[in-house]
């Protein structure tokens, strides 16, 4: 029988150009390797490979069945182990302590006070058919924009969605909660996240922490990957971006491993969306900035 290659990307360290592990890395990874051999005794086709500098687990597969178990698995045992008292996690940093290893993010330029109230917590925003709005994309290696608009609604897998439309791709977002879902590609699955991930948790609101393991599958790549992760609503600020001056929380996204950053938001309630984004990638930091936006009317 043919192996299909494959890899479950298991990003809970970035440890991006470091040579060797800390004592407590070297246990997280102990650990997710004892977790990910006793998945692997339950299903024939999974062959472990290794587990690189990223801390992602590589394998292969011969039944792609199998794989999606595999990862139901490994998230299981992964949440039941990490809830022990001996598994050493990363503590979360405080907003003046810096991660291990954060992004070089741009500082936003200064915007005039602000006069509005402290905000209030905000519930779930109602999206309408005909929302939009537009980003710029900047990052050290490319700038690029793309439009966002909410083009109907509809189900999947049983579960209400809002349906959003960017060029090529679409894009759904669980009604409830506004968590995501999946994302197509010219009508094919590009990426799908079990169980569907929340970048904002409702009521919104300063202090506000949550966190879970999530499996992003890409099945035309036929990668997955599983992220542990912790949101924390760090505060208010008032944000410039191209689209106007919004006050909005401030969100950060990191991992539980090892504190490190995934991504920050800025999510304005006027807005119902974010109005700047900023994420680490290969070389520098990504920035997406808000440049206009239309919402419907009631």
């Amino acid at each position: 029988m043919r192996i299909v290659a494959g890899s479950l990307l298991i990003l809970v360290a970035f440890i991006a150009g470091c040579q060797t592990m800390s004592p407590d890395e070297a246990k997280r990874n102990e650990l997710m390797w004892d977790v990910a051999r006793e998945c692997e005794r339950q299903f024939a086709s999974i062959t472990l490979q290794r587990i690189d500098s990223f801390g992602r687990l590589a394998y292969s597969y011969s039944v792609p069945g199998e794989s999606a178990r595999f990862s139901a698995c490994y998230t299981t045992k992964l949440r039941a182990r990490i809830a022990t008292p001996a598994v050493v996690v990363a503590a979360p940093s405080t907003p003046s302590e810096p991660s291990r290893k954060e992004a070089v993010i741009e500082p936003l330029p200064a915007a005039p006070p602000s006069s509005q109230p402290v905000l209030a917590a905000v519930g779930v925003p109602t999206w309408r058919i005909g929302d939009e709005w537009s980003y710029q994309s900047k990052s050290e290696r490319e700038n690029s924009s793309f439009v966002w608009i909410v083009d109907r609604t509809d189900t999947w897998e049983g579960v209400p969605v809002f349906v959003i439309k960017g060029g090529r791709r679409e894009i759904y977002y669980r009604q409830s909660d506004h968590a995501f879902v999946v994302q197509k590609l010219n009508g094919a699955i590009e990426t799908k996240t079990t169980p569907p991930i929340p970048y904002v948790a409702w009521p919104l609101s300063t202090g506000k922490t949550w966190e879970g393991i999530y499996v992003h599958d890409r099945p035309l790549e036929r990668q997955s990957y599983s992220q542990l992760s912790r949101s924390r609503v760090i505060g208010e600020e008032t944000v410039r971006v191209p689209a106007g001056v919004f006050r909005a929380f401030k969100i950060e996204r990191r991992s539980v491993w090892n504190d490190s950053i995934l991504d920050v938001r800025w999510y304005s309630p006027d807005v119902k969306n974010y109005v700047r984004m900023d994420e680490p990638i290969t070389g520098g930091t990504r920035i997406r900035e808000l440049t206009s936006y239309k919402l419907a009317a009631p």
